[in-house]
């Protein structure tokens, strides 16, 4: 999910760090791609949400489920040779205010303001951070990106309440980072595509190549969309 908007940050976020360009120098592992292109390499900060008080709000990972969560992003990612190296990875405490309360027992909505609340408020950081939550309560999405602010926020169980980093959790902070990289929604075809929501495609993690064309401009660039 992605959003545009108000006054905030506008919603669908934004950073300054340079992206790296190198030779991709091993392919073997990755989904098919253009073996052709170079890798760009671009970092990401993130962040586990850590809540005793509210349920959904708690990021149920550890350190090394973490990593093994953007390793598997970078599978999804290989097909553009696109891959996210973890610049920082930390635990925050979630601030539970009233409106925070409120939006992640199912109460208000979950939005923009109430999302900065949960983590303290404005950062000062450029670039791309994940920030990652059990679930959004009944917010009806599964994760959301912030266009200017460089902010991605996704959520790790599925619908059924099920954490399944494998397949769930890589596919929403995979999606999410294709609109840190310009790609808007796209109606679901036969195969299936990243950037579909709800997409019942066999294959949910597919990118054209005019998808791959812009993700790659917008890397080059070195920050988010």
């Amino acid at each position: 999910m992605n959003i545009k908007g108000k006054t905030w940050p506008q919603l669908f976020w934004v950073g300054l760090l340079s992206a790296s360009v190198i030779a991709c120098s091993d392919s073997s592992t990755a989904p098919a791609g253009d073996t052709e292109l170079e890798e760009i390499v671009l970092p990401l900060r993130v962040h586990l949400l850590r809540s005793s008080q509210i349920e959904s709000l708690n990021a149920p990972l550890t350190m090394e489920q973490a990593q093994t969560l953007v390793r598997d992003v970078n599978e999804v990612w290989a097909q553009g040779n696109i891959r996210w190296i973890v610049e920082g990875l930390v635990e925050v405490d979630a601030v539970v205010t009233p409106n925070v309360l409120s939006a992640f027992n199912g109460e208000t909505a979950v939005d923009f303001p109430v999302l900065l609340e949960a983590i303290g408020g404005d950062r000062e950081a450029t670039g791309w951070d994940a920030y990652l939550v059990r679930d959004f309560a009944n917010a009806g999405f599964a994760g959301v990106y912030f266009t200017g602010a460089g902010m991605l926020f996704a959520k790790l169980a599925d619908e059924n309440g099920v954490i399944d980093l494998a397949s769930f959790g890589t596919r929403v902070l995979a999606h999410e980072l294709g609109h840190s990289l310009s790609l808007p929604h796209v109606a679901c075809p036969p195969e299936g595509n990243l950037m579909a929501p709800g997409c019942p495609g066999e294959v949910r993690t597919r990118l054209n190549s005019a998808q791959v064309s812009a993700a790659r401009a917008q890397a080059l660039r070195g920050q988010p969309f």
